[in-house]
């Protein structure tokens, strides 16, 4: 049987020949106690970095007035940033009036500023909420039908994409399923300004909304990449986005909603998927081209 190797670590006193201290061990025992320090020498660097201000030394770590300094500027930076947003739409809307050559159009569909507003999901909404929607609803359900293509007169609605039909399914919902040769771009139904451009993970296309003038807004759910951004003055058949962002050679679809003063509307009575011209709502060509429908 081999015997272990031992070691031993003297220190002595040369000039009395003294020996004051000795550690006795084997290989194993130096590896022990060699992890044991290791340990130990990480458990006091965390501690000495996170409860000594010897973490203040570190790169790339702040001091807490700079936190807060930091946490400042960048709220001063947003402030400015939506003060210039305004300034923006303000001088985009001064061009457009000094611009001679647009289309005439109601000065109300010039943009205004509107800071973006995030829903929250999951605060549910409170009973105050829940009473003023029915109240709203009792007081325009009867008048919608009514109201909004008075208010329509004189606009001019285009269809989604040129060659698109709305599936029959949908004819009479609120939500209007347009089906769109592919290839072919989503375009504005209306002039309008675009307050609204997400992206949908779940169904890997883009939503658009557009304000339009005299309360009406259009959405565009299943689009692909958009061609405009938020903010942007759009006029009646201009390009929004591509009809989809896969590479199918069959037909796309996107889901088309228009709104006015917060009530859902029927969208085929405002768009004519099978004329491919835009006419004034209300108008003769107009009225064929949703009896064939």
């Amino acid at each position: 049987m081999l015997r272990k190797k031992r070691y031993r670590i003297v220190i002595e006193d040369e000039s009395r020949l003294m020996e004051l201290w000795s550690l006795k061990f084997t290989t194993l025992k130096a590896i022990v106690i060699s992890f044991f320090i290791l340990i130990a020498s990480i458990c006091l660097s965390i501690c000495l970095i996170a409860f000594t201000p010897i973490s203040y030394l570190l790169p790339g770590y702040m001091k807490k007035n700079q936190r807060i300094d930091s946490i400042e500027t960048l709220l001063k930076l947003d402030s400015l940033q939506n003060q210039y947003e305004s300034n923006q739409l303000y001088l985009n809307n001064i061009a457009t009036i000094f611009d001679t050559e647009r289309t005439p159009s109601d000065s109300s569909s010039l943009t205004k500023h509107k800071p973006q507003v995030i829903e929250d999901t999951i605060m549910p909404s409170s009973q105050e909420e829940l009473e003023f929607i029915k109240m709203m609803q009792e007081r325009e359900k009867y008048n919608t039908s009514i109201l909004a293509p008075l208010a329509a007169e004189g606009m001019i609605f285009t269809t989604p994409s040129a060659g698109s039909i709305i599936e029959k399914k949908s004819i009479d919902k609120n939500s209007a399923k347009i089906i769109i040769p592919h290839g072919n771009v989503i375009r504005s139904v209306t002039e309008g300004t675009i307050v609204d451009l997400h992206y949908d993970i779940i169904d890997s296309s883009y939503t658009i909304i557009i304000q339009h003038q005299k309360g009406f807004l259009s959405k565009y759910i299943g689009t692909g990449q958009p061609l405009v951004s938020i903010g942007k003055n759009v006029i009646t058949g201009e390009n929004i986005a591509l009809s989809s962002l896969s590479n199918s050679k069959y037909a796309d679809c996107i889901i088309f909603e228009i709104w006015r003063n917060g009530l859902p509307l029927i969208a085929s009575q405002y768009i004519t998927p099978k004329d491919e011209s835009s006419t004034p709502y209300g108008s003769s060509e107009t009225i064929e081209g949703d009896e064939d429908n």
